[in-house]
């Protein structure tokens, strides 16, 4: 009697394991889902699309630093020059951010791939698994900010960018044929 009570245990915490199991891996097929969405996202935003902007700023900038020799400028102007000295150190900041993304996205692919194979197969402490698909998710729901800290920071760059460029790009032409 007793025998055939503990098997009835095992066999109802086994089916227990085995729902939990299901749930387990659609959480992580769910994430996985996401972090395509990601990466597609980032795809489409990939910096190399503004690198050659970039390379305009840092050779305007460059041509102000060696041919400007006046201490005075226009108070509006000079703030122009500023905003675009910002942004254009927002270039190199967008790289590193970029490819930092683009890192991260796939370790944590990687990740749920291990951690999925580990449910699957039943390895490791299995009464962790919820607290490790917790974590990741966590992890993905930051990926998810950082795309979004990304894509806003790139916009705001680009459009200060278009605005200020052709003025700032004319003095510094001008500059250099003064000299």
């Amino acid at each position: 009697m007793k025998f055939a009570f503990i098997l009835l245990v095992l066999i109802g915490l086994s089916s227990c394991t085995d729902l939990k199991k299901g749930e387990q891996i659609l959480s992580i097929q769910e994430m996985n889902e996401s972090l395509d969405s990601i990466q597609l996202i980032l795809a489409e935003n990939d910096f190399s699309t503004i690198s050659d902007l970039a390379s305009n700023a840092n050779a305007t900038d460059s041509r102000i630093k060696m041919n400007y020799q006046s201490d005075t400028l226009e108070f509006e102007f000079a703030k122009k020059l500023d905003a675009y000295n910002v942004m254009r150190k927002s270039f190199t900041i967008l790289d590193l951010a970029f490819n930092q993304l683009s890192s991260d996205l796939n370790i944590e692919k990687k990740t749920l791939q291990k951690l999925k194979l580990d449910i699957e197969k039943g390895n490791g402490e299995r009464d962790k698994y919820a607290t490790y698909i917790e974590f990741e998710n966590e992890k993905v729901q930051k990926l998810k900010i950082l795309l979004s800290d990304y894509i806003s920071l790139r916009e705001k760059t680009s459009t200060t960018f278009n605005e200020l460029h052709n003025e700032i790009n004319s003095f510094s032409l001008s500059l250099s044929n003064n000299n």
